[in-house]
């Protein structure tokens, strides 16, 4: 019975022995998933972690190029600003200068006499570089009541048609100008001459060389500016399209040029 008893106490002994030694492995095992767990929690913990960082830095990158963005838009928008006063001033000074041209015609020509049917070329040599039309020049649109005729600095400026120049000297925008009165409403202008070579009161004929081409003024480059106008404008007998819109007098040279 001793022996019995002996034997069941060792294997009960055992028993729990196997249990103890059980339970450390389980703990073990558990302790070696819980830190694997941790691990692979902080590992992605530093993922999402630099995953703000990136996100962070680009946010600021794209607020940097917005501010940047804003800056040149503001400058941009500054600049416009600027042209658009610079222009409104260019046309204003434009409009003052159309004005006080047509103020002085009316103050210095004739109403007497007839107005010749047909005029000559003022210069003999060039090309028409515009015509009597609408146009947009440096950022403004204006009605452009002339043509203007490229030719070399120098290059002889002739009278259209007789007459008597009633206008000779610098001119503002237009630079050197002469305007010449032909009788029965009718001027004819030529704007930005390098030399003049007649004076008020002068008489002239047809074919008189009254100036040379230039660029003083306000111009792109050497050439003439030759207008022509009526009094009465809807006097003049055209088929082309010849009235001013902005009722100044100023006719298409071509109803008159041969």
């Amino acid at each position: 019975n001793l022996a019995s008893s002996q034997t069941e106490f060792l294997t009960q002994r055992e028993d729990e022995r196997v249990e103890i030694v059980s339970n450390l492995q389980n703990e073990e095992e558990r302790k070696n998933e819980i830190s694997i767990e941790a691990e692979e929690y902080a590992e992605d913990i530093e993922e999402k972690k630099e995953a703000v960082e990136r996100e962070k830095r680009l946010v600021e990158s794209k607020k940097a190029q917005v501010v940047k963005a804003r800056q040149n838009a503001q400058s941009l928008l500054n600049q416009a600003n600027k042209e658009l006063e610079k222009l409104d001033k260019e046309h204003a000074d434009l409009e003052k200068l159309e004005d006080a041209i047509q103020a002085d015609i009316e103050r210095l020509s004739s109403s007497g006499g007839v107005a010749p049917d047909k005029l000559s070329w003022p210069v003999k040599t060039g090309y028409v570089s515009s015509g009597y039309k609408w146009r947009r020049l440096g950022g403004t649109t204006s009605f452009h009541g002339a043509i203007d005729i490229a030719a070399s600095r120098g290059t002889p400026i002739y009278a259209a048609g007789g007459g008597v120049v009633i206008l000779a000297r610098y001119y503002g925008n237009a630079g050197r100008t002469v305007f010449i009165d032909h009788g029965g409403g009718m001027t004819t202008l030529y704007f930005h001459m390098d030399k003049i070579l007649v004076s008020v009161g002068q008489t002239v004929i047809t074919g008189d060389q009254i100036g040379t081409i230039g660029t003083t003024g306000r111009t792109t480059g050497p050439h003439l500016h030759f207008e022509t106008r009526l009094r009465n404008p809807s006097s003049a007998n055209c088929s082309l399209s010849y009235l001013d819109p902005t009722s100044r007098g100023r006719v298409n040279p071509y109803c008159f040029l041969d």
